[in-house]
């Protein structure tokens, strides 16, 4: 008994999960809201230039920021579909 209540527990707690990356996937990708708050984040690495080697170093297609809403929602799905198989 115990380990069916603690499977359904995984279950509910990954698909809780998956549909709260599918809503802030929406919220971001709504208007350029998500696009400012990413560069205005941008903003204080952008004062030093050694830092943004390093950064654009470390990540090849910097700035990413684009697809991160896109990756969010397919986060969630993805999550929702495992824990629903």
């Amino acid at each position: 008994m115990q380990a069916k209540s603690s499977a359904l527990m995984h279950t509910v707690l990954m698909r809780w999960i998956g549909k709260t990356l599918i809503l802030l996937g929406l919220i971001a990708s709504i208007g350029s809201l998500w696009s400012e708050t990413a560069w205005a984040l941008y903003a204080p690495i952008y004062q030093y230039h050694e830092i943004m080697r390093l950064v654009e170093g470390l990540v090849p297609y910097y700035p990413f920021v684009p697809y991160l809403p896109m990756f969010l929602i397919a986060a969630g799905a993805y999550l929702i579909a495992k824990s629903s198989a």
